[in-house]
């Protein structure tokens, strides 16, 4: 998130940024961020106040020309309040039309941006089986919270994660499986795109080749025809003066016989 909002400032301000050939970039007129930690003793002010004092800036002020960063929205409240807090912000952001990226560990609030339109989901790739990021964004698909198998990856006590699972809704469940299970699919639906690709390639160069080949027979097709023309055509010509002579050897041989005789 913070790349998207340093990017965009420096194409703003004429640098050139990390980005495909074919990307296309809107120019904002104003760039809005909430992230990280503005807790202050002297204000008695703590995590979320701080939070919300950032967020109700950008309310006041973003419109369809901002560009509107925030990082963990509402997240240190309750989680079932600050969902539905997060929900009415991102509503108001989208129906003002600005341009936001929301980051949330929230799974409500990935329900409702899967059924909010102008709203979408999106995430960086996790390895589900190294369980280490691909850096890989990834758009439509929400991200998965690995809790209980990074949890796992540092030994965490069998008892103590079986004991969690039992804490969670069956809903809850059900969410993270069908996560996990459309991450192991986008995953293996990648590999077996890249192999795909990768034999394309391959037939491709075989088909090029091949169509390369087939020219090159053609045109050669031609030159043997003509070549074997002009063979044939030598060699009728040789086979005529050879009938003429052996006709004219005849005919003499013929003519001397005779004059033998009458002499």
């Amino acid at each position: 998130m913070k790349t998207v909002g340093l990017c965009h400032l420096m194409l703003q301000f004429g640098f050139l940024i990390p980005a495909e050939p074919e990307s296309k970039v809107k120019i904002f007129s104003s760039i809005f961020v909430s992230i990280g930690d503005e807790q202050s003793i002297e204000n008695d002010l703590s995590t979320f106040s701080s939070h919300l004092i950032s967020v109700k800036t950008i309310l006041d002020e973003a419109d369809s020309g901002s560009l509107v960063l925030i990082d963990e929205i509402a997240s240190g409240t309750d989680p079932v309040l600050g969902s539905a807090l997060s929900s009415a912000i991102l509503k108001s952001l989208s129906d003002r039309n600005s341009f936001s990226v929301v980051t949330t560990h929230n799974s409500e609030l990935k329900e409702f941006a899967y059924a909010t339109p102008m709203i979408e989901n999106a995430s960086l790739e996790f390895d589900s089986v190294s369980l280490s990021p691909t850096f890989r964004f990834i758009t439509g698909l929400p991200g998965q919270s690995f809790t209980f198998e990074i949890a796992e990856k540092f030994s965490f006590p069998e008892l103590i994660i079986t004991d969690s699972k039992s804490y969670l809704t069956e809903n809850e469940n059900r969410l993270e499986d069908l996560l996990r299970e459309l991450n192991e699919t986008k995953q293996n639906y990648d590999e077996l795109k890249r192999r795909t690709d990768i034999e394309n390639v391959r037939l491709s160069g075989l088909s090029n080749l091949y169509d390369e080949k087939l020219k090159e027979l053609k045109a050669n097709e031609k030159v043997l025809k003509h070549k074997a023309k002009l063979e044939a055509e030598s060699i009728v010509k040789d086979a005529r003066k050879l009938i003429e002579k052996t006709v004219k050897e005849i005919r003499r041989k013929e003519f001397l016989r005779n004059k033998r005789k009458r002499s």
